[in-house]
């Protein structure tokens, strides 16, 4: 039975995409009427949550498990009212929120009889394919995102690029105390972000998650959004920032470089130093990111 609490009908929808070639391919679902959509439905009463709503959706539509994909929860929604007096849902307002759903094993799709068909398409071909308005303005501002973060972590960088992973979990970001010395940099102790120099030959994918590693034994890295960049410490340095989460505790791997690696709550890492010593203007743009897009 669908949730009509408070007059409202709320939606979850998935927008599923696959790097091909280096460009992401989206997966649209064709309803019986042939109009095209997202794979999803609404909440009904006994879901726990929009995530449990759209896992339920996605095993029926679909036939995908909870092990063959990851969820990202962009906090991306749009509101509408349901205005087509034959709908069941007439005079109901709608909420839909879009998730992020990776594919993360090689799975073949196989659509239920609530379908006419699931095919992938480009980006420019998805976007026209949409029938309601409120559906295709919530895919557009989440594939810009897949967009710009495909093309930034498929990028082949020299070593003058260092990547820098801001991971967040529970409200905090992990940091940090880094010891130079005057053969790296200059004798100095400062709060960083994991990360480091780019290899040759190296994406910077590989390298932010090889870095990662290295530093901090984190392996389960989800590489949500390309914050922008920013000068680094040397002259030439250039020095892209993701935004990033993890399920994991991060471990002390190079005790000669670091001190220690602790979590820092948001609200104290937006106040400034000791954070923002190293670079005030990586500490700006996400102080910028962190105020828009979670009200932080």
């Amino acid at each position: 039975m669908i949730d009509t609490s408070n007059n409202t009908i709320r939606t979850a929808n998935a927008i599923i995409y696959r790097i091909e070639d280096n460009n992401p391919l989206f997966l649209l679902a064709q309803e019986n009427d042939s109009s095209w959509g997202l794979p999803g439905g609404a909440k009904e009463v006994e879901d726990t949550s929009m995530s449990a709503t759209l896992q339920r959706e996605l095993q029926e539509e679909l036939g995908l498990e909870s092990s063959d994909y990851e969820i990202i929860d962009l906090s991306i929604q749009r509101e509408f009212e349901y205005d087509h007096f034959q709908s069941s849902r007439f005079g109901k307002h709608g909420i839909v929120r879009f998730f992020l759903v990776r594919l993360v094993n090689q799975v073949d799709i196989t659509q239920s009889a609530e379908l006419a068909g699931a095919k992938w398409f480009p980006l420019h071909e998805a976007e026209e394919k949409f029938s309601f308005s409120h559906i295709r303005d919530g895919f557009k501002e989440v594939s810009n995102q897949v967009v710009l973060l495909q093309s930034q972590l498929s990028s082949i960088a020299d070593p003058s690029t260092c990547p820098s992973a801001f991971i967040v979990k529970d409200g905090k970001v992990l940091k940090g105390l880094r010891n130079y010395t005057p053969d790296k940099w200059k004798e100095v102790s400062v709060w960083i972000s994991p990360g480091g120099r780019c290899e040759p030959g190296e994406t910077i994918e590989q390298a932010i998650r090889r870095e990662v590693q290295e530093e901090v034994g984190i392996t389960d890295l989800t590489i949500l959004y390309f914050i922008g960049e920013v000068p680094g410490a040397k002259e030439g340095d250039i020095v892209p920032i993701f935004f990033c989460t993890t399920s994991q505790e991060p471990k002390l791997m190079e005790p000669e470089k670091f001190s220690e690696w602790k979590w820092v709550p948001l609200a104290e890492y937006l106040q400034g130093e000791p954070y923002s010593t190293m670079s005030p203007k990586a500490h700006e743009l996400m102080t910028e990111f962190l105020r828009s897009k979670y009200g932080i």
